[in-house]
């Protein structure tokens, strides 16, 4: 289901990441009941620009180096976690599909083919999945992850 990169919870006042690696429909559902209120966000894995070169053309991208380098280093924002997703658990709206490339009309449901057997879930933007996490932070709230924590 997801890309098999990190996961992160917000709960009242904290936000933090809770591991990575690939979801599956059941072990969403699981973390669904367990959330009791709180929201989880699943985004895939960022791969690095490198990764997608052929080996030959690698010699020019020492500054994206250095820009991934120091953009790994400062913790994600609750806007970006929002914009990253892929796959959220949302208080009130269960599991949904974030759908950043607009495919998809918000509460659409989503067939997701790459899934085995077929999973289907509804689409949700970028920004109500922000909302959801604000909400569920509080004002008062962090704007930024805090280290790995214990669900």
């Amino acid at each position: 289901m997801s890309g098999g990169g990190p996961w992160f919870v917000a709960a009242k006042g904290s936000l933090f990441r809770l591991g990575a690696g690939d979801l599956s429909m059941a072990d969403l559902i699981e973390l669904q009941g367990l959330l009791d209120g709180r929201a989880l966000v699943a985004l895939p894995v960022a791969r690095s620009l490198q990764e997608y070169l052929p080996k030959a053309d690698r010699w020019g991208i020492g500054r994206l180096q250095r820009y991934e380098r120091l953009r790994d280093r400062r913790p994600p924002s609750v806007g970006a976690l929002a914009r990253g997703a892929q796959v959220a658990v949302l208080p009130g709206e269960g599991i949904v599909w974030v759908d950043a490339q607009r495919i998809f009309r918000p509460g659409e449901v989503a067939p997701l083919p790459w899934t085995d057997p077929p999973v289907e879930l509804t689409a949700v933007r970028p920004g109500q999945v922000l909302r959801a996490l604000r909400a569920v932070i509080g004002t008062a709230g962090p704007k930024r992850v805090a280290p790995a924590h214990e669900l």
